[in-house]
């Protein structure tokens, strides 16, 4: 008489679940429940692992014996986004190798991140990613240290700083001292971010610009090239700032009168932006006590404007883009003034070692020819932003 065949020693399973409350399937036999531990003939089994949340993991195992596999379930991942205030921010992981893309998908963690945009402070903050889709707004703040533009030679331009939008009221406001050319006061917006040179142009500066193109180089006075570029005419600066576009491919120009007034006031409505009185050691004008030097001084010496801007008021006096027939009622913003055309006249602002306090005030304008060219007259750019 034949004896049985003998069953096979059964063998056991037991996943090493993480998270340990993921839920397990056989596909192929549904009715069979896991349980760590559990007894099964020895054979190939297939088994789906699951947990809300987690990607889905599914496994081939052979059971022989007391098995034991570890499965891990991979967080789902969201979709992460960041955007800036204004538009236009870098944004960098600092701790993982991988590249930044507005709405990739990342699974839950902390994420070191570092945003970065020329002319504002660097932001760096580490944003918790959840289970659900992360939105974050960075708002970045201006940074008065100013940027530069590479020359396509590998020069740098000059030091910008932005300037922020907002409104003022233009031309004497304090109603003391006026001069007629001041008047009626004007109500301007400044909706477009702009950023203006953080100096006035200087002869270093400027000799690129003549060593470039060819133009002659303004006489000097000494041999300090952090002077600021003077004995140039309203042409001379043009040309600088229409160099200065091609060579960086960036749109540099002159500032409106507006621009160039509101600028100077750095959210101020006083005569200068320090506040109604001209004080010591604060500018370099006629009469300014201690900061008067009876010439141009290398740019920088005094304390800037609450907006990072230096020599806003005196040392020399800057040309800006209008033609005086634009000081009109009607001219309630920048994009409204005329800015081409021939104009007998041109407006330089600011004031200069050679005035009085009273001329630099910030709303003190000067209507002159354009084609003059004087020791005490320079210029600093802006640069239109998107």
């Amino acid at each position: 008489m034949e004896r049985p065949a003998a069953a096979a020693p059964a063998a056991s399973l037991t996943l090493e679940l993480s998270p340990p409350d993921a839920s397990v399937r056989f596909p192929d036999a549904p009715a069979r429940t896991y349980r760590p531990g559990m007894e099964l003939p020895r054979d190939t089994y297939r088994i789906e692992v699951t947990r809300a949340g987690h990607l889905p993991e599914s496994r081939t195992v052979t059971v022989a014996g007391a098995t034991r596999l570890a499965v891990t379930l991979a967080p789902e991942p969201h979709a992460f986004a960041v955007s800036t205030v204004p538009p236009g921010g870098a944004v960098r992981f600092v701790e993982q190798e991988m590249a930044y893309t507005p709405g990739m998908l990342l699974p839950p963690g902390r994420y070191a991140l570092e945003v970065s945009l020329p002319g504002y402070e660097t932001w760096e903050e580490t944003v918790v990613h959840g289970q659900r889709a992360t939105a974050r707004q960075v708002r970045l703040a201006l940074s008065t240290a100013g940027f530069t533009d590479a020359h396509a030679g590998g020069a740098e331009g000059p030091v910008m700083v932005i300037v922020p939008t907002g409104s003022f009221r233009m031309g004497c406001v304090s109603g003391t001292r006026c001069f007629n050319n001041e008047l009626p006061i004007l109500d301007i917006d400044i909706a477009t971010r702009f950023a203006l040179s953080k100096h006035e142009i200087t002869f270093a500066e400027y000799d690129r610009f003549t060593d470039a193109t060819g133009a002659p180089r303004p006489e000097t006075r000494g041999t300090a090239r952090m002077l600021p570029a003077v004995n140039v005419s309203w042409a001379d600066a043009a040309g600088y700032a229409a160099w200065l576009s091609a060579a960086t491919g960036r749109p540099y120009r002159l500032p409106t009168e507006a621009e160039w007034e509101y600028a100077a006031r750095a959210g101020q409505a006083t005569a200068y932006s320090w506040g109604a009185d001209p004080g010591e050691d604060r500018a370099n004008c006629a009469g300014c006590g201690r900061g008067g030097a009876g010439g141009a001084l290398p740019v920088g010496r005094f304390a800037p404007n609450a907006w990072g801007l230096h020599d806003m008021h005196g040392n020399v006096w800057e040309w800006t883009l209008d033609c005086p027939a634009s000081w009109r009622p009607a001219f309630r913003s920048p994009a409204a003034t005329p800015r081409t055309g021939q104009c007998s006249q041109r407006v330089r602002r600011g004031g200069s070692y050679a005035h009085s306090a009273r001329r630099m005030r910030a709303a003190s304008r000067d209507i002159t020819n354009p084609e003059l060219r004087s020791a005490n007259t320079g210029f600093r750019v802006l640069l239109e932003l998107p």
